[in-house]
């Protein structure tokens, strides 16, 4: 599974966020959204079996750096769902961990989705766009 694309939409008054169909038929019906781990200002949704993946590699960290994970990416992180509509609901305080206000872009980022505010968005996309992709992409040889 590769989530692609981006989206834009709007955060409603009660701090739900709409979920594309072409992502929520990916995402299932269970997932988790919690900080990204490069701590970046945006969000990061967790198909199940994804989530599961990377709490196991979390548990092969020596225990300083585990307790550290644990604390900055699971003490965040919320079990959610979307409603009917296709909505999911965001805690205000991952609203506020990623400066997400009223205008969102919903980005597929591989393995995740990434919830952006849409300035932050627009910021991080230009700095994305002046790297040399073609230098990273040598470095994976391809």
């Amino acid at each position: 599974m590769s989530f692609m694309n981006t989206f834009r939409h709007t955060v409603d008054k009660k701090g739900r966020v709409f979920i594309p169909s072409k992502l929520r038929e990916e995402l299932g019906e269970n997932f988790v959204v919690s900080v990204p781990l490069d701590g970046q200002p945006c969000l990061s949704v967790y198909p199940a079996q994804n989530w599961d993946a990377l709490q196991e590699k979390i548990e092969m960290l020596s225990s300083a750096q585990k307790l550290r994970v644990h604390r900055i990416v699971n003490g965040r992180a919320c079990r959610a769902d979307c409603d009917a509509q296709g909505r999911v609901n965001i805690p205000q305080e991952l609203r506020n961990y990623a400066g997400i206000t009223e205008n969102v872009c919903i980005i597929g980022s591989g393995s995740t989705i990434e919830i952006w505010d849409e300035d932050k968005w627009s910021k991080a996309y230009e700095q994305l766009e002046a790297e040399d992709i073609s230098a990273i992409m040598a470095d994976i040889d391809f």
